[in-house]
């Protein structure tokens, strides 16, 4: 099945409309990922947990099959999800992929080999 990875940094309800939207009309599965940075506290890790609860159970409800998941990291975290998951399409937080070095932005630019769309 086709794969939308989805990468979530705080809640933004918008972007989650648009990613759930664009996953039923493609008939696509949604990979959600939470990701923070590994130095934040346990409240942020907390509330991330509760959107991601959210994201799964309002997808489901709308028929979109969906499977969620949390990481601590930067770069490397990104970079080993896109590797491992056959996905066709990420939807990346612009806020981690604009804190890279350019080095890191052309790793991630050879790993990431499909459309992707910063938010």
């Amino acid at each position: 099945m086709k794969a939308i990875l989805y990468i979530v940094t705080e809640e933004n309800e918008e972007i989650t409309e648009f990613v759930k939207k664009l996953a039923k009309s493609l008939e696509a599965q949604l990979v959600v990922m939470g990701l923070l940075e590994k130095t934040d506290v346990d409240e942020k890790e907390k509330s991330l947990w509760q959107v991601l609860f959210k994201i799964q159970a309002d997808s489901s409800n709308a028929g979109i099959v969906t499977n969620i998941f949390f990481k601590k990291g930067e770069l490397d975290t990104i970079v080993s999800a896109v590797q491992t998951l056959d996905v066709f399409f990420c939807v990346l937080p612009k806020n981690k992929v604009c804190k890279l070095e350019i080095q890191e932005f052309e790793e991630l630019m050879k790993t990431v080999r499909c459309p992707f769309m910063l938010y």
